[in-house]
């Protein structure tokens, strides 16, 4: 997960089957949306609306009834850079939550379990 402070509030980003599922409700799939992230009228929006359904699903996970919406990301006097780290924290989220995990989430080593799985059985058939 990942984590971004925001007007002084610490928030935890977490993408998984619940924000790809909205995600594509809401836009069709991961990359429309996030090219809608960059250059369209609506980026403010699509941003908005993306973090605070990760923020959402990230509490969800973490046991904390809060859901997140309606945070202030932008105002007018909001640089193009704080938008650029706050889109950097949506992808971190999202390819955190898009690695393979093993059995034990907390291992830092990121395995092919499912590989791991049909290798050993091919070993056995030969």
């Amino acid at each position: 997960m990942t984590t971004i402070t925001i007007k002084g509030k610490k928030y935890t980003l977490r993408y998984d089957m619940s924000v790809a599922e909205w995600l594509e409700d809401k836009y069709g799939d991961a990359r429309e949306a996030f090219s809608k992230m960059h250059g369209t009228k609506e980026s403010k929006k699509v941003i908005s609306d993306i973090f605070c359904c990760m923020a959402t699903a990230a509490n969800d996970y973490l046991g904390i009834p809060e859901i997140v919406s309606d945070v202030e990301l932008f105002d007018r006097h909001t640089s193009p850079g704080r938008v650029a780290v706050i889109m950097r924290a949506i992808i971190a989220a999202f390819n955190d939550g898009n690695k393979m995990q093993s059995a034990d989430e907390e291992d830092a080593e990121v395995r092919d379990d499912y590989l791991k799985e049909l290798k050993e059985e091919e070993k056995k058939k030969n």
